[in-house]
């Protein structure tokens, strides 16, 4: 919050906050105060990156006196490559539940140029937009599809609700998360 005191947004009228993250339980915590502060600066919009679910700065944001503009991403293209690379690359196969899932994915690239546009033009105060990528793809096409890229075959091992319920919880995911997975 200093920096925002010693003149950060001087001369800034949009912001672009991104208050949660991808990762389960980040250390990332954009604290609240951000808004009135953003307020008192003189900010006249903000777009906001929303996690999971609508948390205490989008609802002091809404009550502000502020222009607002929500994206809601779905999955992250990222997030697939990340949490896929090291077993693609140890031994070529995907090793993850709900094989036949299917999900729009998004790249990142295309959430900020929606952000930009929310800022930069007219028209998007108020709204709530739901992003995703062109194409929907199960786990199964999306490897597939990472296989024909690399030049290569790799494949999905679909976990077992038993399998996978022990794999999130030896990455500290708590019981009710994993249950909202299943």
């Amino acid at each position: 919050m200093i920096l925002i005191r010693i003149g950060l947004f001087d001369h800034a009228e949009g912001l672009f906050l991104l208050s949660s993250s991808d990762e389960y339980n980040p250390d990332l915590k954009t604290d609240p105060g951000i808004i009135k502060l953003a307020e008192e600066a003189g900010i006249k919009h903000v777009a906001v990156l929303v996690g999971y679910k609508e948390g205490e700065i989008e609802h002091k944001l809404k009550a502000s006196k502020m222009q607002w503009t929500l994206l809601k991403p779905g999955e992250f293209m990222a997030n697939a490559l990340v949490d896929w690379q090291d077993s693609i690359q140890n031994d070529g196969t995907v090793h993850k539940p709900f094989g036949d899932a299917r999900s729009s994915r998004i790249h990142e690239g295309d959430i900020a140029a929606v952000a930009v546009t929310a800022l930069m033009e007219g028209g998007h105060h108020g709204k709530s937009y739901l992003l995703t990528g062109k194409e929907v793809l199960s786990r199964r096409e999306a490897v597939q599809t990472i296989g024909v890229v690399l030049g290569r075959s790799i494949a999905f091992n679909e976990m077992t609700e038993p399998e996978a319920r022990l794999n999130w919880a030896a990455q500290e995911y708590e019981e009710e998360d994993i249950d909202s997975l299943f």
